[in-house]
């Protein structure tokens, strides 16, 4: 099953987290973990806006012989490169490396929200080619956590 989001404004954002929450409701999610998916959306989401204007987020649901079930969040767009993904994905950096700590409230975000998408999925992807931008988070069904006491 796969399903394309356009995003063009902030409401597509809500749209796409409405969208993955419903999909991994259908998969056997937790709640937690549908939360945790609509972060993930909507984060990628929001990086479409804020480098590249216009994009995509398409959904699919994927089945792994040894993890099971699981949703693939693609986010497509034509904007600017990652300089370097192994920095965006860290905390306090960007592309380019660590973040000005005297810049941060002007830039729209601290740097933490790949680091927060690698966080909360079992894979994160990232591909540039001929000016298309892909970054494919993917989350597989796994039980909650539960709380010991």
């Amino acid at each position: 099953m796969s399903k394309g989001v356009s995003i063009r404004e902030k409401l597509d954002v809500f749209h796409a987290r409405q969208h993955v929450r419903g999909l991994a409701g259908q998969l056997g999610f937790g709640h937690i973990a549908r939360e945790e998916l609509a972060i993930v959306a909507s984060e990628l989401a929001t990086n479409i806006l804020k480098y590249a204007g216009v994009g995509e987020l398409e959904f699919r649901t994927v089945e792994d012989p040894v993890r099971g079930a699981g949703i693939v969040i693609e986010a497509r767009d034509a904007g600017p490169g990652i300089e370097n993904f192994s920095f965006a994905v860290r905390d306090g950096y960007g592309g380019s490396g660590p973040l000005d700590p005297a810049k941060l409230l002007t830039r729209g975000g601290i740097g933490a929200g790949l680091g927060a998408v690698v966080r909360m999925t079992d894979a994160l992807e990232y591909e540039y080619e001929a000016g298309n931008k892909c970054v494919r988070a993917t989350r597989y069904v796994r039980p909650e956590r539960r709380d010991v006491t």
